[in-house]
């Protein structure tokens, strides 16, 4: 499917605005908190154990088999923060595509952004000024062949897929 399949704008609800209706569920300690712009209600505010928003299986939101761009807005409560696959789809059986960010493996004052398919998973360093604890925005790209990091409208990196 082309075009935007999906968007959520957290207006105190889960309800995609793209016209597609993949209306998502709040679930566990999801709660709605203020925006990047202090607007109530403006984002969601998950608390690290079990609070997800899940949106229902449909065709439009079906695992890409040429290309995807997921991208959002999104504040950690940490320095180096696990925000692990904040922007995931999930089947009845593994992961079909994630966007994250996490800690590096070998030095966990660093962070990666990452981005993974049910067959690769890519993963980049951001820079030494990165600061999770203020807003960013987050965007993946992949074209089949290739995956574009970009941090705050800047592009990060791009990797073979």
């Amino acid at each position: 499917m082309d075009g935007l399949v999906a968007n959520y704008t957290f207006d105190s609800h889960a309800c995609d605005v793209s016209g597609n209706n993949n209306n998502a569920t709040p679930n566990g300690g999801f709660a709605y908190t203020s925006d990047r712009f202090g607007n109530p209600g403006g984002a969601g505010n998950f608390n690290a154990t079990n609070s997800y928003v899940a949106a229902p299986s449909s065709n439009s939101l079906n695992s890409p088999t040429t290309s995807i761009t997921l991208a959002g807005w999104a504040k950690a409560n940490l320095p180096v923060p696990e925000l692990h696959g904040f922007l995931t789809k999930i089947n009845d059986v593994s992961i079909q595509y994630r966007m994250g960010v996490a800690p590096d493996a070998f030095d966990p004052s660093k962070t990666n952004i990452y981005f993974g398919t049910s067959f690769s998973s890519t993963l980049v360093p951001l820079a030494g000024d990165y600061n999770a604890l203020q807003w960013n925005h987050y965007a993946v790209t992949w074209n089949g062949s290739e995956v574009r990091f970009y941090l705050n409208g800047k592009q990060v990196d791009t990797e073979q897929a």
